[in-house]
């Protein structure tokens, strides 16, 4: 997972630009890592709002291994790696996400970002699904019109019930109606909160 980011003074895209940013997570902001031999122990939110993500010592990513226009991107192994934060969010939301699926289209269920609520029927959570296009689910199951691939992406992911939408790239996967679920209990990146086996298998 990489970043959104402004680079040697040319205005890029600035997050805190975004009324009502919540969360700015920047992997190449070497400053927001706390590493431990390459692993990440904590990616601090650059938002100002303090929802720092952590990861528990079997399940933490890794830094330094990959980069992505030579900025720093943190790996995720599709087995184990997952973070956990305390953020929470209500619908409507939009999250945008710089990413990369090592496995692409295998019909494999990765998740990349869900809500911390493991309760079924809570979960709102954004990624591959089993019929190999992105999908949003909130707690409806809703795919996209775009199929992964293993190439790096922009995603953008606006959750608002039955007028919800995915972009990739800027191209609309179209009009989506997972549901209502808001973000609660937290905000999980590289895994499905619900069924805990759905890795990210990228960055």
């Amino acid at each position: 997972m990489g970043t959104l980011f402004i680079d040697s003074g040319r205005f890029l895209f600035n997050p805190l630009k975004i009324v009502g940013c919540k969360l700015w997570l920047d992997a190449a902001d070497p400053a927001s890592l706390t590493l431990s031999g390459g692993s990440v122990d904590q990616w601090n939110d650059r938002s100002g709002n303090g929802f720092h993500m952590t990861a528990a010592t079997t399940e933490r990513p890794t830094s330094g291994t990959r980069s992505q226009n030579s900025l720093n991107v943190i790996d995720f192994d599709g087995t184990t790696d997952t973070m956990t934060g305390g953020m929470t969010v209500n619908q409507p939301n939009t999250v945008f996400v710089v990413a990369l699926s090592d496995v692409g289209a295998d019909g494999s269920v990765r998740a990349l970002f869900d809500s911390n609520n493991a309760t079924a029927g809570t979960q709102s959570r954004y990624g591959k699904g089993s019929t190999n296009f992105w999908q949003l689910i909130s707690p409806t199951a809703a795919n996209t019109t775009i199929a992964p691939d293993t190439s790096a992406h922009v995603h953008a992911v606006s959750m608002n019930g039955v007028s919800s939408y995915a972009f990739v790239d800027g191209a609309s996967g179209g009009s989506l109606s997972p549901g209502t679920n808001n973000i609660t209990t937290g905000f999980r990146i590289g895994n499905n909160t619900l069924t805990p086996t759905r890795f990210w298998d990228g960055w």
